[in-house]
């Protein structure tokens, strides 16, 4: 089976995990790797558009707690 595929990817766990775990792993491995998902081409093996820069998160908005 595995000689038919085109891409097989190995997730190294100590446990066992069910696809849906083992697809958002992945998805979230592609998003910090890549940065982010550009735009889809319009026509098929068209250009698809540029990514979006990269967000920069600011200062918290709630104030700390004095104890």
């Amino acid at each position: 089976m595995l000689s038919l595929c085109e891409f097989v990817v190995k997730i190294p766990t100590r446990f066992s995990i069910n696809v849906g775990m083992a697809g958002a792993i992945v998805l979230y491995d592609r998003l910090i790797n890549l940065g982010g998902y550009g735009g889809r081409p319009v026509t098929p093996g068209g250009q698809g558009v540029d990514l979006p820069p990269v967000h920069n998160w600011g200062a918290p908005l709630a104030k700390p707690r004095d104890y």
